[in-house]
């Protein structure tokens, strides 16, 4: 298969896009914005705001991740975002991955899968967007997916001798893997030219047509109300192994 050349890095300035951000949440975000920049003053470049929205109004559900972009890293300055984070997560915001935009530059090699997540799926309601057009390299998500689905493989592997017959633990473990498992899946779209975010069982279905494989533990796992866990346990590394297979002879 031939990979899709990388996205042109650009980082551009914008206006705040408030358009953007569900009414549900525009109230908290603006205040959660005000309160970033207040406290951390010049020193904050940006703040962008990634994922999926909460259904939930702000501070009754699941939290929202943020990035929070500054010239420099100022321990100081962290101290005093940090001493208002229970606040920040009553509201419903988790703490915020700290960046320069040089480390931005330099995770793309790094910390591929979590920015081709950012990437598909932002918003910055403050100061520049640092992560409109950025070049995340084919070959450096090929061995990102390459080295989290053997970390899986072996997570799973180490899980079962802890476990033994205790069949829920097996399945807290499946679900566990199920995050990163889900950000690999979304890397191997991106190689194949899927660059829209998917919830995640167009992923899987995504990921069966690149393997022309069906992965029925990975749609089990998913699947919170089937306790079968050793059987759904036991598919699970199968296709884990499978998408090892296939991440390993990608071009």
């Amino acid at each position: 298969m031939t990979l899709p050349a990388p996205i042109t890095a650009t980082a551009s300035a914008s206006a705040p896009s408030a358009a953007a951000v569900p009414e549900l949440w525009a109230e908290p975000v603006a205040r959660y914005v005000e309160r970033l920049v207040e406290l951390c003053g010049p020193r904050l470049l940006a703040v962008t705001l990634y994922g999926r929205w909460p259904e939930a109004p702000a501070g009754q559900g699941p939290t929202l991740a943020s990035i929070a972009v500054f010239d420099r890293i100022d321990l100081g300055v962290l101290r005093a975002v940090g001493s208002e984070g229970h606040r920040f997560g009553r509201r419903g915001f988790a703490a915020p991955w700290v960046l320069t935009p040089t480390l931005i530059d330099r995770s793309r090699d790094t910390f591929p899968l979590e920015l081709i997540e950012i990437v598909q799926q932002h918003v910055t309601p403050h100061g520049t967007d640092f992560f409109a057009g950025l070049a995340i390299e084919p070959a450096d998500i090929r061995l990102a997916c390459e080295r989290e689905l053997r970390v899986l493989e072996i997570h799973l592997q180490r899980g079962v001798l802890p476990a033994g017959d205790n069949e829920e633990q097996l399945g807290r473990i499946g679900t566990h893997a199920l995050h990163t498992l889900l950000r690999v899946l979304t890397g191997l779209a991106w190689l194949s030219g899927q660059r829209e975010p998917q919830p995640p069982f167009e992923r899987v279905a995504t990921a069966e047509k690149l393997l022309s494989r069906q992965l029925p533990g990975v749609r089990r796992t998913l699947d919170h109300s089937d306790t079968a866990y050793w059987s759904k346990f036991n598919l699970l590394h199968a296709d884990i192994q499978a998408l090892g297979e296939t991440a390993d002879r990608w071009p």
